[in-house]
């Protein structure tokens, strides 16, 4: 296990083709563990386009950006209109793409494919990061190999890292990544030139970070924690060299300030949190609390209550604790903004989208068994870390640890991005580092202690070949979780093939300065892969006046035309059938109506079966029990259609009030109204093509009146009824998925 190389009477000795020294061996296994996480970020391969539409949305911006000279501008021309929406991202996001592709594209390499396969570059560099980053918390190429190996199999990595994912957050990991690393190499290095290299270099790139997300703020609470880590530790063991060091770091870190700030200037940034004068809030109890314990320890004969590991500690909680105090009183409010997550749009956790807490079963299914693999690693380093390289273990008070500058900066890695998991599911992605790493940990010191140590069980059989043995096996079962979720993972927010179908006959086929009314999702993709501009969009769109206008002229029970007017007359509208599966999202983010007056119930399978009396009945599966009962008198009478309606495995039903049937072969339909005053006012819809069901549901009372539901079921190519004396549709395009209607005005 122990694969640190050997010289003998000034000679290298002769390695094993077997050993980790092995150049060849060790360039294999990397390869091979490279060649492993690219495989699993491909399980989108398949699928054409973006993962979400965000991401195309971003396309848009980029195709913006090469027709004007690689240029990003403030608004992208096809989002909203009369007036153009303002780009929220910052533009380091674009750029990380448009500069390869200015000189990639010289090799027929497209926008898209290089926006596709962006995101598995990026996990390469973090695998390389990794590596990297282990060698600081035990010099071992095994500890770096299998620190790559569990990146590679972490779903939570997978997330932001596969092919078609195009986020901000995809990208800003290797920015604190290597802000660590080069942190690392200052404490490490003896070179000066080199120390104060590294030294500028991790304050710039930090701050290069914020120009990729506006959610970079947490990188900058990760770095200073690293720093306060390393400056109790310090102060505890009274290292004068490791304070004067933290005491520099703090100290420059106030290049991190000027360069964001020069990005701001530069319109690259769009001045997230701790780039204005919030910075300081992290920068002076800093440089004050790293320049108090420098002074107090180099002056210890004068200062004798310092002496004392113990006491040196209680002074730095006791200083720590007023810090929070005077904060706490003063700043109670503010520290509640930038310490939010999950609850809001600012803050280290800034985020608009998924913000709900993690469960258990997704965890588990981001991280597998390095959810308890981690903490593992975390103990077994204090209790009994591979000292061969700088780990050294120290008695503070009453404890003795083990610690070195490679842990405190991983460790604070983890206690920031476990704070973030804690408060929203988003934030898997970032969190998969440290928790590659520990766990990555747990498994080598282990092994080492066993293999060293040569323990046997009943003095037969190693330990330590039993523990490989686990070790495949715990891989085996790692690689399933992380296939599975790679693998049977689909693109977000409904987008299909056929709806990109749509959008492309849409691109070939409606003028270039169309304008596009559809839900804001779907308004991206319009925009990014239709070239044609949209009203609304998921990123610049996404304003509140403008989804609740929309979706009350969705539910609207009137054509209420006037919508269209005060909207600058629209010249098409797409309308999608997966819709249907958003309605209570479309309502929740849009107006506030009855939803179950509006509400749609997909059935599942159904079975037939014959009844008496020359009756079918079609039993649906689902949530409770639907029936649809098909009868004839006799062979010349017309078929007469019941629906029911009640709980699953009751004999009784309520009978539902209407019936519409949608033959999908030509798109003309039937409605069957009953006449009982019994029945309820609910509609039984069903597809079939041919002779065989296709899918059924249960609409609630208002939603057949509705103008989504004209749109979706009712208009086809012969007939909409969507008709005023203002407003007429018109079908140009349908699929399975997506109808794009033409909107003809009268004035």
């Amino acid at each position: 296990m122990d694969d640190s190389s050997t010289a003998v009477a000034g000679s290298r000795k002769k390695t094993s083709f077997f050993s980790l020294d092995n150049k060849v061996l060790f360039t294999i296994i990397f390869i091979a563990l490279i060649a492993l996480l690219i495989y699993m970020r491909s399980g989108l391969a398949a699928y054409q386009g973006l993962f979400e539409p965000d991401g195309f949305f971003d396309y848009a911006v980029l195709q913006q950006a090469v027709a004007h000279g690689f240029i990003v501008s403030d608004h992208l021309a096809l989002s909203g209109f009369p007036t153009h929406n303002f780009i929220g991202e910052p533009q380091g996001e674009y750029y990380i793409t448009l500069l390869p592709y200015a000189i990639l594209q010289f090799f027929g390499v497209s926008l898209i494919s290089l926006m596709r396969a962006m995101p598995v570059v990026t996990g390469i560099i973090e695998a390389i990061l990794i590596y990297l980053l282990a060698q600081y918390v035990s010099k071992s190429k095994s500890l770096g190999l299998l620190s790559v190996l569990f990146l590679a199999l972490s779903s939570g990595n997978v997330a932001r890292t596969a092919l078609l994912v195009y986020r901000g957050d995809t990208f800003i990991t290797p920015f604190i990544m290597a802000a660590l690393l080069l942190m690392l190499m200052f404490l490490s290095t003896e070179n000066k030139k080199k120390r104060y290299s590294a030294l500028v270099a991790s304050a710039v790139v930090l701050a290069l970070g914020t120009s990729v997300w506006n959610g970079a703020a947490f990188t900058f609470v990760i770095y200073f924690t690293a720093m306060l880590l390393m400056l109790i530790y310090a102060f505890g063991i009274a290292n004068k060299k490791l304070l004067r060091d933290v005491l520099l770091l703090s100290g420059a870190s106030i290049i991190t300030f000027i360069v964001s700030r020069l990005l701001i200037l530069a319109d690259l940034t769009r001045a997230p949190t701790f780039t204005g004068l919030d910075f300081f809030g992290l920068y002076l109890p800093m440089v004050i609390g790293a320049a108090g314990a420098y002074y107090l320890v180099s002056d210890e004969k004068k200062m004798k209550f310092v002496q004392s590991p113990s006491t040196r500690i209680a002074l730095v909680f006791i200083a720590i604790i007023t810090v929070v105090i005077i904060a706490g009183t003063l700043y109670s409010g503010y520290i509640a903004h930038i310490s939010n997550v999950g609850q809001g749009t600012s803050g280290i956790g800034q985020s608009t989208q998924e913000l709900q807490p993690p469960t258990y079963s997704f965890l588990f299914a981001s991280f597998g068994y390095e959810l308890f693999l981690a903490p593992i690693g975390v103990l077994l380093f204090l209790l009994i870390a591979d000292r061969s390289h700088h780990a050294t273990r120290h008695r503070i008070g009453d404890i003795s640890i083990n610690a070195n500058y490679g842990f405190l900066a991983m460790l604070a890695y983890l206690l920031i991005t476990v704070y973030l998991q804690a408060g929203a599911i988003r934030y898997n992605s970032l969190l998969s580092i440290p928790m590659a790493l520990f766990a990555a940990y747990s498994i080598y010191i282990i092994g080492r202690v066993l293999y060293d140590q040569k323990y046997a069980l009943f003095g037969k059989v190693q330990l330590s070949y039993i523990f490989y043995a686990l070790f495949i096996v715990l891989i085996y079962l790692h690689f399933q979780i992380a296939y599975s979720q790679s693998f049977s993972s689909a693109q977000a927010d409904g987008v299909n093939q056929q709806f990109l179908d749509a959008v492309t006959w849409m691109r070939s086929n409606i003028p270039l300065n169309a304008t596009v009314l559809t839900l804001w999702p779907d308004g991206s993709v319009v925009e990014g892969w239709g070239n044609r501009t949209s009203y609304m969009d998921s990123v610049g769109g996404e304003t509140g006046s403008r989804i609740y206008n929309f979706t009350d002229w969705l539910f609207n029970t009137t054509p209420d035309t006037q919508y269209l007017y005060n909207n600058h007359k629209p010249q098409y509208l797409l309308v999608r059938q997966y819709w249907w599966m958003e309605l209570g999202g479309i309502a929740e983010e849009g107006a506030p109506i009855n939803v179950s007056a509006f509400a749609y119930s997909p059935l599942g399978s159904v079975n037939v079966q014959q009844g008496q009396n020359n009756t079918v009945i079609y039993n649906f599966l689902g949530s409770y029990r639907v029936q649809m009962l098909v009868t004839q008198q006799n062979a010349t009478a017309p078929l007469q259609f019941f629906a029911f309606i009640g709980s699953t495995g009751s004999s009784q039903g309520a009978m539902l009030k209407h019936i519409v049937l949608l033959n999908q072969a030509n798109e003309t339909y039937d409605i069957i109204n009953s006449n009982s005053v019994n029945a309820v006012n609910y509609t039984l819809f069903v597809t079939f093509y041919g002779k065989n069901i296709t899918g059924a549901a249960v609409l609630g009372s208002m939603l057949p009146e509705s103008n989504i539901y004209k749109m979706l079921i009712l208009c086809n190519y012969q007939v909409c009824p969507y008709a005023t004396p203002n407003a007429t549709m018109q079908v140009v395009y349908e699929n399975m998925d997506t109808k794009i209607l033409k909107i003809s005005y009268a004035h």
